[in-house]
């Protein structure tokens, strides 16, 4: 058990070690034309192959495969991973955008509300393409655009007179109740 502990530590290091240099490598042009090889070996190394192109590949196998193999997994992770974040963008503005028409409307269950507009297929497709276009236009602030998305769908839009005011129209609500019991 022991072993396995320290092999899988020596293992991580290593992975991270080549990870750095990976990461540090500044040069766009490679002499031996593995450009592709070592983008997808950073999602090899990192552990994200799994999720991104729909199956592990190992290292050994990474380098057995021809540059044009590698180039085609890594152009399918890379639409894999504009996808999620064009997803999660969707949602973002889908969420916000429900948010502040259930307040200003009279919308009873605004949860239903939010799920049936990330569900509606022409909303989708037309985010899309904000989405897209935002993407193109913005490239690595996506991270800050989406942070921002996230934080105005979850802020709570009622002030705190507001709470007051809905307590109050509770209490008058049951009053009027308990009197027209009587």
């Amino acid at each position: 058990m022991e072993d396995n502990t320290v092999i899988t530590k020596t293992r991580r290091k290593a992975n991270k070690k080549q990870l750095d240099s990976l990461f540090n490598d500044d040069s766009e042009i490679h002499p031996d034309n593995t450009y592709y090889k070592d983008k997808l070996r950073i999602y090899v190394l990192s552990g994200q192959i799994k999720e991104l192109y729909g199956k592990i590949v190992t290292e050994h196998e990474l380098n057995n495969l021809s540059e044009q193999e590698c180039g085609n997994i890594y152009k399918i992770c890379e639409l894999n991973t504009a996808k999620r974040i064009s997803d999660s963008v969707i949602d973002g503005i889908v969420a916000v955008v429900g948010n502040l028409c259930a307040k200003i409307l009279p919308i009873e269950n605004k949860d239903k509300y939010i799920t049936d507009l990330k569900s509606d297929y022409i909303i989708n497709s037309e985010l899309k393409n904000v989405a897209g276009n935002i993407t193109m236009r913005t490239g690595k602030l996506m991270s800050v655009l989406s942070f921002i998305i996230h934080t105005a769908s979850n802020i709570s839009y009622y002030s705190k007179g507001d709470k007051e005011l809905d307590k109050g129209s509770q209490e008058l609500e049951q009053e009027l109740d308990k009197e027209l019991q009587k």
